[in-house]
């Protein structure tokens, strides 16, 4: 989980100024860009996840389709902060952006599409946050009891050249109750849908968390995708729609 950020001396135009650039990039964190295949992402922690499945004495392989048939036990996982979805959202590669800072800078290449504040998570003993495609929530339910959850896959070009991308990512961080915000980002100067390596690479989430002392949420109603778009590229449509 490098950030991934680079600084160069050249563009800055005192000590000072790079002293205050370095510190304003290095408050947010870069993990791998996420391939939402399943069309959705879900925002967990493997130890609080893991807990909570035994408890209720779980034993399904494919998690996904498991809650898609005890709904009781899906919108239970959201109340509790157990684990978040964000979907409905189209299959692209999505840049992943972490901060714990109190001011939020967005990242240099991209603007703010949306915002929405205050969704609640539990990080358990084991101190890591992962930001997993549904389809890996589906499949590999084995590598999330192992709190593995960095994996990649592979995708091919039209000349049959592999791509490599990824499907989970995690990032340390520790135990103990948070509040976040939730960015939709694109980017400034997007790339051309005639450019096939990167057309689906435009958008990005940013996630801005504070520790909290209580588990009160409202993460019910946040989470709500009939009353939501966490689509960037449909929020972005709908709003230039509304503005014509």
């Amino acid at each position: 989980n490098v950030n991934k950020v680079e600084i160069t001396a050249e563009r800055c135009s005192s000590p000072n100024h790079y002293e205050q650039l370095k510190r304003k990039n290095m408050s947010i964190k870069e993990l791998n860009s996420i391939y939402a295949f399943g069309y959705g992402l879900f925002i967990y922690s493997p130890g609080t996840f893991n807990e909570w499945v035994k408890e209720k004495k779980c034993r399904a392989k494919k998690m996904l389709s498991y809650l898609d048939k005890h709904k009781d036990m899906f919108l239970e996982m959201i109340a509790k902060g157990i684990a978040l979805p964000i979907y409905q959202i189209p299959t692209y590669q999505y840049s992943i952006y972490i901060t714990t800072e109190k001011d939020v800078n967005i990242p240099e290449d991209w603007e703010q599409v949306y915002l929405y504040k205050d969704w609640f998570i539990t990080i358990g003993t084991d101190d890591k946050l992962c930001f997993s495609s549904f389809e890996f929530f589906e499949e590999h339910r084995d590598l999330i009891i192992k709190s593995q959850c960095v994996f990649t896959g592979e995708v091919f070009d039209i000349n049959d050249n592999p791509h490599s991308f990824y499907h989970s990512d995690e990032i340390q961080m520790p135990k103990g109750n948070y509040r976040f915000d939730v960015y939709g980002l694109k980017r400034k100067h997007p790339y051309s849908g005639i450019d096939r390596e990167n057309c689906n690479k435009n958008y990005a989430y940013l996630f801005a968390f504070r520790k909290v002392d209580n588990d009160s949420n409202e993460n019910i109603e946040r989470c709500d995708n009939d009353t939501h778009i966490f689509s960037i590229e449909e929020y972005w449509e709908e709003v230039h729609n509304n503005e014509r």
